[in-house]
């Protein structure tokens, strides 16, 4: 097997985050689900499915991945996509008494999807940058990706509302299938790379052992992981939240603008992460951009006016060297056969702790308020500050 053979899987690498950034029906998903079971509940509840789902699948998805290989893994992963879409138009036209049914298949769907390509595609990347022996342009490859991932996922997200609004909700699902079939060919493509090697003789729960030792031992990726989980977890909730408090600042009709301007400020961000990892270093890099970040959101709700949403979009200006510089330190750190479980690992506790904290969340916005609750939640970025500090105290 040829260098030329392997560097296939770079552009293959950047398709498939593009294309996986591509999601029309992202923006009016829990519309689409609340308007075909009645309530408002039921629809939070085919969200809390997909999240369900994709953390109780994770570590068994991981381990097979470790086994297998990424290829086999990412196609797979392209079906469950494609079969997740199917079942989600295949709701709008059951019987009634089927619907919340069909959902909940779709929903399983969506977290299988999730858990097939969570810690498979770093990994698979990081396996293809060590075989050409090119290690440390993985954060370059990794923050192009991320790039591609975050331009289509803000053009989708202003083409799913014209969609939405011209045509129906589940042809946003609809609109998705093409690409789709893009992304199983693109994966079929990949090629699997001569550092993939698992001991076949392995048992899966002295598979299990041996992640779960490593993290025990580990004391710095113990603090990376942690900080890569706190920040997942309560970005995510407060990037699910934060439209709630916006409704109260703008208008419903513009909700949509500063989501695609925080998408395209990511997509920048993640071109150019490399070079300000680079020029700084990991650590000093992540510290500046989790504190530019809190810096930003902070000035925002402050301001609680009108300016608010854009002001506050202006986060994923640092979010960008956040992901890659956090997933460069992981994945350094991860041992060769047992790289997608530990990455799942993370992944499994990042999601269970998103559903925490959104219950938390939603808590404190009933006990005081909207902007209340997102204020209280600032205190991670400092806390992600001293795990990071911690790992280049141990340097």
């Amino acid at each position: 097997m040829t260098d030329k053979n392997i560097k296939r899987n770079l552009n293959l690498f950047l398709i498939k985050k593009a294309v996986g950034g591509f999601s029309p029906y992202a923006i009016i998903a829990i519309l689409y689900y609340s308007e075909l079971l009645g309530s408002y509940a039921l629809g939070m509840m085919i969200l809390s499915i997909s999240l369900l789902s994709s953390s109780l699948l994770e570590i068994p998805i991981g381990v097979i991945s470790d086994f297998i290989g990424r290829k086999q893994t990412l196609v797979a992963g392209a079906v469950s996509y494609i079969l997740m879409l199917i079942a989600f138009i295949w709701a709008a036209y059951v019987e009634r008494d089927y619907v919340f049914w069909v959902l909940t298949l779709a929903a399983f769907l969506h977290g299988l999807t999730i858990a097939l390509n969570s810690g498979t595609t770093e990994a698979f990347l990081y396996e293809t940058v060590e075989a050409l022996g090119i290690k440390d342009d993985y954060k370059k490859y990794y923050g192009w990706g991320g790039s591609a991932h975050q331009f289509f996922a803000g053009f989708s997200a202003f083409l799913g509302g014209v969609i939405a609004y011209y045509w129906s909700y589940e042809a946003c699902y609809m609109v998705n299938l093409f690409p789709a079939m893009i992304l199983l060919v693109n994966n079929l493509l990949i090629v699997r790379v001569d550092n993939e090697k698992y001991d076949k003789n392995d048992n899966v729960f002295t598979h299990i052992k041996y992640a779960f030792k490593e993290f025990k031992k580990n004391r710095g990726l113990r603090y990376v992981a942690s900080a890569s989980i706190l920040r997942e977890a309560a970005g995510l909730a407060m990037h699910r939240f934060e439209v709630a408090y916006f409704q109260t600042l703008i208008p419903e009709y513009i909700l949509g603008l500063p989501r695609m301007l925080k998408q395209m400020m990511g997509t920048f961000s993640f071109f150019f992460a490399h070079k300000f990892l680079a020029g700084l270093g990991h650590i000093k890099a992540l510290v500046a951009a989790t504190l530019g970040g809190l810096a930003v959101k902070l000035f925002g709700l402050l301001l609680n006016n009108f300016a608010t949403p854009f002001i506050m979009s202006a986060y994923n200006l640092c979010f960008g060297v956040i992901m890659t510089g956090n997933s460069d330190l992981m994945q350094k750190e991860f041992t060769a056969k047992q790289r997608a479980t530990m990455g799942s690992l993370v992944s499994m506790v990042s999601h269970l702790l998103v559903a925490v904290f959104g219950v938390a969340l939603g808590w404190i916005a009933d006990a005081y308020s909207l902007r209340t609750a997102l204020f209280s939640f600032l205190i991670f970025d400092l806390v992600i500050c001293v795990l990071y500090l911690r790992v280049k105290e141990k340097k």
